[in-house]
């Protein structure tokens, strides 16, 4: 008995350490598992808190006056308010010239500059030049009626009735003369731009026969573009 006591306490001396080495490993292993999750926890932490620290860069350009690389082509179109355009229109039948050696869209024009001349030439109705010549002679012809009935009228030697009609004659005469001499001359009758601006359409030729009242062309001041 002794004997069999003796064997058991013997085995329990030499596995005791075996035990001890066993639980201490599996101690360590589990210490090392921790401390590498603490490990990894720790370094996402610290991941994450410099993504929110730091953030993207910026950079800062100073703009300047300098020629654009990239250019985008296009077209479009300029429209003039309808009141911006003036159109000339012949005050008389004739042969149109024009008075100015370049006549053309875009050309620059001043108010009262001479444009056109409406001659008549060798047209037999609506000559200007030969209505202006008769009308002329008829206002000649009306004031000296005028200028003798003013006498006869002082003398009672007319009535006031043939005074009167004398003195309408020559009124007449004497405004459509006025009229005449205004667009009209020795060489035809002148036509010019009524403001300043620019040529913007030309609807006649040189040489062409125009009536009375006929568009020549339009000029557009320009002052209010779209």
């Amino acid at each position: 008995m002794k004997k069999i006591l003796f064997l058991f306490a013997f085995a329990s001396f030499l596995l005791y350490p075996a035990c001890n080495n066993g639980k201490n490993q599996i101690a360590d292993e589990h210490d090392h598992e921790n401390q590498a999750i603490d490990e990894s926890v720790s370094a996402s932490e610290g991941t994450e808190g410099t993504e929110d620290t730091e953030g993207p860069e910026h950079t800062i350009i100073t703009l300047k006056r300098q020629p654009f690389h990239k250019i985008i082509r296009t077209s479009g179109r300029i429209i003039a308010d309808s009141r911006e355009i003036e159109i000339i229109t012949s005050k008389s039948a004739g042969i149109v010239r024009f008075s100015m050696n370049s006549f053309f869209p875009g050309v620059k024009v001043s108010g009262g500059q001479q444009l056109f001349t409406i001659s008549g030439g060798q047209l037999a109705d609506d000559n200007i030049e030969v209505r202006f010549r008769q009308v002329t002679a008829d206002l000649a012809r009306a004031k000296a009626n005028f200028e003798r009935a003013e006498k006869l009228i002082s003398e009672k030697i007319i009535t006031q009735e043939h005074y009167l009609s004398v003195k309408n004659e020559y009124e007449k005469i004497s405004e459509e003369y006025s009229n005449l001499s205004q667009n009209a001359g020795k060489s035809g009758s002148v036509i010019s731009s009524p403001v300043n601006g620019y040529i913007r359409e030309v609807f006649v030729t040189e040489g062409e026969r125009v009536s009375s009242g006929q568009a020549l062309a339009s000029v557009i001041s320009g002052r209010r573009l779209v």
